[in-house]
Formats: C-alpha cells, structure tokens, sequence
C-alpha cells in the first residue's frame, strides 16, 4: 500500500524535492488507519512533518480512498536492505547511510590509523568524547584526498551510535549550497534556517568549497556563530587551513581559526599497502605482492588508489589471466588515456537501460528515466572537461544545479551497494 503511495508522491513532488526529503522515509507500520513512517534523522523528521503530511494524506484519499493519520518517526538505524520506500531505484541509491555487509562503512574502526594521519584522528575521537567543549571548531585540512571525509563520517556514525537522540548532520559543502538553493527557491529558507539552527553538531566536508559563493557564507557564518554561543559542536575539513582561504570572507575565516587544526599528509607507501590488502573490491582475488607494492606506489593520494584498484578488480572480474605487472600497468594507462564525447555517453547510457536518447535529455520526472540521466551526468562530469552548466545545456537546458545534485547522488549511491556500481562498470566497458 505505501509502495502505491510512494510512487505517486515520486510523480507528483519536483524530483530534486522528492529525493531530498522523501527518498529515505521507510514504512513501519500501517494498523487501523494510522500510518508510522521513519525517517533518516530528526532533522528530515521534522520537515517532513510540516511539510508533507497533508500531501501524503491526500495522496492515500486518491488512491486507497481513506485518510490514514500520518506520524513520522526517527529511526535508529538504516532501513533494512529490501525496505518498500526504496522501490524506486532498484538498487541501494536512496540508502547512503546503509551499507552492505558494513563493508563501506566510514567509521573509526574501518579507518587505518598511521602516522601521517594519527593526529587527525585521535582529535576526531576526542571531539565525541567531550562535545562542544575544547576542540571546537575542529578542522582537518590536506591538499589531496587522504582520508578527511572518512573521519568526518566516522565522528558522525560514533556520536549517533553514543547518544540515539543526537542529532549531528553530515555534508559537504556544495550539499550545503544546493539544499539552501533549494528552499529559497520552495519559499521555505526561514524553515531551512531553523532545522539546521536545531542541530547538535554539524559537520562540514569541503569548506573550501564556498569561495566565490558569498550567500553560502553568509549563511554559515550565521549559524557558526549560533553553534559558537551554545557549545554546539562544529568539524570542517579543507583543502588548506583557513588563513590561505583568501576568497573567504575575512569573518568567517577569522572564526574558523579559532578553534584547532590537523593536517594530514600524504600517505605513506605502508599506509597504502595496508589500505590495498583491506580493500574489499581486491580481497576476492588472489594478487601478488609486488603487483599491490607498484599499484600503492604509482597512486598519490588515497582517491585515486581506491580509483586503481576498482579498476584492477572490474578488470579482473570480466578478463581472465594472470595479475600480473603487465596487467596493472595495461590497467592504469589505459585509464589514463581513457577520453570520450558526452554525446557518446548518452548515446551509451540510453542504449544500457534501453530509453531513447530523446527521454534521456527530455524533462520527464519519471522514474524510468531521472535515474539514467543521473547517471549520464555523472559520467559526463567524469569523463569530459564541460563544466556543470554545459553538460546541464546538453540535457534539454537543465540548470546546472540539477547536474550538481545528480553527480552528488550518484557518488552517494556509489558508497551504498554495488547495483550503480554494476552500472557505471558496465557503461563504462562499452564507452572504453
């Protein structure tokens, strides 16, 4: 019955809307015209209570022909694996905190500790602990991609594990703008101030982020200075400290020095190595050594080592032969001269979930075709050098912050399962 209601809201909210309010609701129960939803966290909780109960109503009057009384819960966990509200993506998309096997999980346990990042992390521990207090606002810089979003995710998944009515969020920074986009455009900007205003603590990957976009911080300095009064605890993460954010306005970058920094550096070739052996997409094969030594040795920073051995083991799980260093090496260059059009990839990606090319750029809302768009976009952005409003003009003239949230999403999806993974490898085959 919620499966019926479900897809109706899906057609008839605006799909940036939908996915960012309605995507994660799972049902509970349904007894005797009284329906319990569960949300993803208070926060979502809340909006959904004020905003959307008369809609869902309305939606069960049309279809069912009663009105259940509607009340939304927080749940305590991940929705479970199978769960009806998930209906519309047969993969894990809408569960980004819900992972399989917790293999992916972002936690302090799963984060290999080492002394290029030990530092970080034993703050990042310290900032559960003891909450709002000495370490605030903590932030965790490093130029490349050395396990920072790991942490921040690991400093929420711990404070919500200690204290079941915690509320914490976790985003990025562009996640930051696009929400606040979105309610200014729904009218609902004083509603967004104050469920954020509501939290406990908020955690805030890639400040770096905001430079050049005055409104998002104007905004977050509002809030900062909200969390600043009432002890409420603050985590940033950046490409720099604050003093080098030079297109940061001077308020905030002044506040964002008020509290500690930690810097992680590049990884060492043990830290890699112990990362590589733990990988879970390689731990199914049997590779040698001095392969996992070159692979470890060849990658920079860590984006770019899990990058490599994903593409080792999608190598590995469609070719058979021996792993080899020729392999790893055929592997890596060729995805570094790996190149195509964006045309190619609509094309691609229309013909892998069988849609014309004309539904793919069209401006239908439907399920059959928002989810290979977002996939299109995201590869688009992979693969070529268009920035967001050019591969938006390509897709029947979308504004560029519907591709930003699709390749948001889809990097989101890509955490939580392996059925968009399954989609972008296969794509991905036929594009290279």
């Amino acid at each position: 019955m919620w499966n019926h209601v479900y897809h109706a809201l899906e057609q008839q909210i605006d799909p940036d809307e939908f996915h960012t309010w309605l995507s994660q609701v799972t049902l509970t129960s349904l007894k005797k015209e009284r329906l319990i939803l569960s949300a993803p966290n208070k926060f979502v909780a809340r909006w959904i209570a004020e905003h959307y109960i008369q809609i869902i109503q309305d939606a069960f009057k049309k279809i069912f022909n009663f009105s259940p009384e509607v009340q939304i819960e927080q749940r305590s966990c991940p929705p479970p694996e199978n769960s009806s509200s998930t209906a519309s993506f047969a993969s894990p998309q809408n569960r980004s905190n819900h992972i399989p096997a917790q293999q992916h999980l972002q936690t302090f346990e799963t984060f290999l500790e080492a002394e290029e990042n030990r530092f970080a992390r034993v703050l990042s521990t310290q900032v559960t602990e003891q909450t709002g207090k000495d370490y605030n606002p903590l932030y965790i810089f490093s130029a490349l991609s050395t396990g920072k979003s790991h942490l921040l995710h690991a400093i929420d998944h711990r404070l919500r594990l200690k204290s079941p009515g915690f509320h914490s969020e976790c985003l990025t920074a562009d996640a930051f703008t696009h929400s606040m986009v979105l309610a200014s455009r729904n009218h609902r900007l004083h509603e967004w101030r104050i469920k954020l205003e509501a939290l406990d603590a908020l955690l805030l990957d890639d400040i770096h982020a905001f430079e050049g976009r005055k409104t998002s911080q104007k905004e977050f300095l509002r809030i900062f200075d909200q969390f600043q009064q009432t002890n409420r605890q603050i985590v940033l993460t950046g490409k720099q400290p604050p003093n080098h954010l030079t297109t940061i306005m001077p308020e905030l970058r002044s506040r964002l020095q008020w509290g500690i920094f930690a810097e992680i550096l590049l990884p060492s070739q043990t830290l890699k190595m112990k990362i590589l052996k733990a990988s879970p997409h390689l731990s199914l094969f049997d590779i040698p050594e001095d392969v996992l030594f070159f692979l470890a040795g060849d990658a920079q920073d860590l984006k770019t080592l899990v990058e490599r051995s994903i593409a080792l083991a999608s190598h590995l799980s469609l070719q058979e032969g021996p792993v080899d260093l020729a392999t790893i090496r055929n592997v890596i260059n060729r995805k570094h001269n790996k190149s195509t059009t964006l045309a190619h990839i609509q094309e691609v990606t229309s013909r892998h979930f069988n849609i014309p090319v004309s539904d793919l750029i069209s401006g239908s809302k439907s399920r059959r075709t928002a989810y290979p768009r977002q996939i299109a976009m995201f590869l688009a952005r992979k693969w070529t050098r268009l920035s967001f409003k050019d591969i938006g003009r390509a897709f029947g003239n979308k504004d560029h912050s519907t591709v930003v949230y699709a390749v948001q999403r889809i990097e989101k999806m890509k955490l939580s399962g392996t059925a968009v993974l399954d989609d972008i490898r296969k794509i991905e085959v036929i594009l290279f």
